[in-house]
């Protein structure tokens, strides 16, 4: 790329969409400085209307030029857009982790937990600790008794996690924030708050909270977790940030977002 006099180089390009003429087209070239990048760029014709981006490249002072066409606005928090703007991400990425944890079967909406009286929980509880025989109401609550008695005292239940990736430019100079970390958002307020894109091909739970006859105020939601911040190829920067979904006791994380 260092060859005396070569100023540019024209990469493969690939197909897209090109706004201008309805022709699908992206655009990759590299230039000595970013100064010939930038002319490059705004010589085609309504570049503005392209998602492009200017990288810094680790060979003298080279830069790379992608122009991608797409059909659509790209301006707003969440856009795909990068248009020379380095708070702009280069992806933008959401997964859904299908987790599972174990809890205890007593605090689970297992089947057999839900046709459980107050009483048949609290003798249940005791006699596991004493080793008595429990008084319970029906052959049902027998049955889970002995199974609990036996050493199955935990349930697999899902505890999905959101994912969400952002790899961003090198220049990128905005400190990550611990808005909001440790915080339980219901399901609402995280798309809200955090952004979470309406296209995403995945449904997120609406579990409403249980009422619980100890009087402890407990809520299903997102456990929104420090991001993980690493440099990566090329000096860009990659983010990643995590929801856990979970039921959550008031006293402790406090009241949802």
């Amino acid at each position: 790329m260092s060859a005396t006099g070569q100023t540019q180089i024209v990469l493969n390009d690939s197909i897209v969409y090109d706004p201008q003429n309805g022709a699908s087209v992206k655009k990759r070239s590299k230039h000595k400085t970013y100064a010939l990048a930038l002319a490059y760029v705004q010589s085609v014709p309504g570049f503005n209307a392209y998602k492009w981006s200017i990288t810094p490249l680790d060979v003298d002072e080279w830069h790379e030029v992608t122009m991608e066409s797409q059909n659509g606005s790209y301006t707003g928090s969440g856009s795909t857009t990068v248009n020379d703007d380095p708070s702009a991400p280069l992806v933008d990425a959401w997964e859904l982790v299908p987790n599972v944890v174990e809890k205890d079967v007593l605090e689970s909406d297992a089947t057999n937990v839900l046709a459980l009286t107050d009483n048949d929980v609290t003798e249940i509880r005791k006699c596991l600790d004493s080793g008595d025989a429990p008084d319970l109401s029906s052959s049902a609550a027998d049955d889970l008794f002995l199974v609990m008695k036996s050493g199955f005292k935990n349930i697999r239940v899902i505890a999905p996690t959101i994912r969400h990736t952002r790899l961003m430019r090198r220049d990128f100079t905005v400190q990550q924030a611990y808005d909001r970390v440790g915080k339980i958002f219901t399901t609402s307020s995280l798309k809200t708050y955090e952004n979470v894109p309406a296209q995403v091909l995945f449904d997120l739970p609406h579990t409403s909270d249980p009422t619980r006859t100890d009087g402890v105020v407990v809520h299903y939601g997102w456990y929104k977790k420090p991001a993980s911040i690493q440099q990566v190829s090329g000096g860009q920067w990659q983010i990643v940030q995590e929801y856990d979904w979970g039921l959550w006791a008031e006293v402790i994380y406090g009241t949802t977002v």
